[in-house]
Formats: C-alpha cells, sequence, structure tokens
C-alpha cells in the first residue's frame, strides 16, 4: 500500500493496524450492453486521450484521484470481480436493504 498524494503524512491503512484492508473508488465510462466493439474501442481511445493530458492527470490529483485508463475488456473483469467481492461481504454478513 502507498500513502495517498495529497495525504502523504497521513498513514496507510495497514501502518495504522488494519492489515488487508482495501477499498477504492472506481468511475469509469460505461456503454449499454451489445454496444459494437468498434464504438467502445473509439470512446476508450478518446477517453484514454484525454486522462493522458497533463492539466486533467493534474486537476484528478489535486483532488486526490490517481487517474489512469485500461481496455474495455480488464475495466468489465474489474466490474465483475469487484461485484463478487462485495456481494461475498453482504452475504456473509447477512446485509439487508430497509
Amino acid at each position: 500500500m502507498t500513502r495517498a498524494a495529497v495525504l502523504p503524512e497521513g498513514p496507510t491503512m495497514l501502518e495504522s493496524g488494519v492489515p488487508n484492508y482495501e477499498v477504492i473508488n472506481v468511475t469509469g465510462v460505461l456503454a449499454p450492453a451489445g454496444t459494437p466493439a468498434d464504438i467502445l474501442e473509439k470512446l476508450n481511445a478518446a477517453t484514454l486521450k484525454v486522462l493522458s493530458q497533463p492539466a486533467v492527470r493534474e486537476r484528478f490529483a489535486t483532488i486526490g484521484l490517481d487517474a489512469r485508463g485500461s481496455t474495455p475488456g480488464e475495466f468489465a473483469a474489474f466490474i465483475k470481480e469487484d461485484f463478487a467481492r462485495w456481494s461475498k461481504v453482504v452475504k456473509e454478513a447477512n446485509i439487508k436493504v430497509e
């Protein structure tokens, strides 16, 4: 784990005595199911181009975010894994919607 760039003196969760702790905030661009692959690739290329701009990266950094992109397949896999992880937490903790 690394310290947050906006709080370089703040300890990580591990340094605070909480091992195996990971919660991240992810924002992404999604498209409707069935969107043609060529459209997804164009959207991804445009998104990556914007995220590579120094002014955009700096703006994200000022609010504590690390702007980075991936491929549509990588993002889909992340969403699937994250959903499974949190579904397990909800089930094991017997969390119910009120």
